[in-house]
């Protein structure tokens, strides 16, 4: 299937491995193949990506359906039948229908965008290609790769928030300390209050300083995945708020 590629723009290609007498099927980046080694390859796993892009497109055309916006000169008469016929391209049509719409599906770190082929989509219709719209032949989804043990799982559409609870709890930790420290209490009696170290407190109260807008994406659970208190604390933090996002790599 020569219609994906990774965010180098190198095409993703089948492959499989056999563990354990079961076999398992990837899309690997072509340079792997052609170069051997190299760190920055992808390794996709097939059913997740054969699965996730028809998905897209499904949930794409509905939305479409729903908008009226396919036809490049929408008219009364057709645009019903139109939105009935993407009705049942989304709900009804088996991924091998949806794959040959689709030209190509570029994958980058954040998101694979679907570029869906005017002329199949139109012979699907039974329109002309002329008579679809070309701005709505693109579909950008948002698309994550996270390990889970030995494993890729791969998560595509609209993520969930996925709070990170000790880091939550260690910057609600940082703000009770740093207001005991504004009352005036020692930093060695806080820590025999709270049976920890000087030290400890010393590199987590860092925490209750961050940037507001910072702050508020740990307590939503939106912060980016790499945010951890080891990386806060181990940074050293600018004053300025906006430096503060670059420091930390955001």
């Amino acid at each position: 299937m020569a219609k994906l590629f990774d965010e180098t723009g190198d095409r993703l290609t089948p492959s499989h491995t056999n563990r354990h007498n079961r076999r398992f099927r990837y899309y690997i980046s072509r340079r792997l193949i052609t170069k051997g080694a190299d760190p920055t390859g992808w390794r996709l796993p097939a059913p997740h990506l054969e699965a996730a892009v028809p998905a897209a497109l499904r949930g794409y055309l509905c939305t479409r359906a729903r908008q009226h916006d396919v036809l490049l000169q929408p008219e009364a008469s057709t645009a019903g039948l139109v939105a009935d016929a993407l009705h049942r391209l989304s709900g009804e049509a088996a991924a091998q229908k949806l794959w040959p719409m689709i030209s190509e599906v570029p994958i980058t770190a954040g998101s694979m965008i679907l570029h869906i082929s005017r002329e199949a989509l139109a012979q699907s219709l039974g329109l002309q290609p002329e008579a679809l719209n070309p701005d709505v032949m693109r579909v950008q989804q948002a698309f994550q790769r996270r390990r889970r043990g030995a494993e890729t799982r791969l998560i595509t559409g609209t993520v969930a928030p996925q709070p990170d609870p000790v880091l939550q709890q260690n910057l609600a930790r940082a703000h009770r300390w740093a207001n005991r420290l504004r009352k005036g209490e020692s930093l060695s009696s806080i820590a025999r209050a709270e049976n920890c170290s000087d030290s400890l407190i010393r590199s987590r109260v860092a925490l209750a300083f961050l940037a507001p807008d910072l702050q508020r994406a740990i307590i939503d659970g939106t912060a980016r995945s790499h945010l951890t208190t080891n990386l806060i604390v181990r940074t050293t933090l600018p004053h300025d708020w906006q430096e503060q996002a670059k420091a930390l790599g955001l």
